[in-house]
């Protein structure tokens, strides 16, 4: 008997997005990390994204890029209250811009 579509499992993403490749465009790596044209060069110029120059093209390490993700803080939701992130309820600010006392015109 075939099987049906439910007991059909979708297949597993790769487990490397760019099996073999040693250098991503800039695009490629924009794309692969979801950041804009500034947030790239930003991790470049901080030394946390390695790259490569061959001829005019900026080419990014793949092995950088991997590093940098597994580097990343591992996302936490529903954290229950008392976790370490939990700073209590808020306090309302009081007055209104910081310096600006009442009365005050700008």
């Amino acid at each position: 008997m075939p099987p049906s579509e439910q007991d059909v499992l979708p297949p597993a993403p790769p487990a490397d997005p760019v099996p073999g490749r040693l250098l991503l465009s800039v695009a490629e790596a924009r794309s692969l990390l979801g950041v804009g044209h500034t947030t790239l060069y930003g991790l470049l110029a901080r030394g946390e994204l390695q790259a490569r120059r061959l001829g005019g093209r900026t080419l990014v390490e793949a092995a950088s890029l991997r590093a940098f993700v597994s580097a990343l803080p591992v996302a936490r939701f529903g954290t229950p209250p008392g976790a370490a992130n939990d700073h209590g309820p808020r306090t309302p600010r009081r007055g209104g811009r910081p310096g600006m006392s009442r009365g005050a015109t700008s």
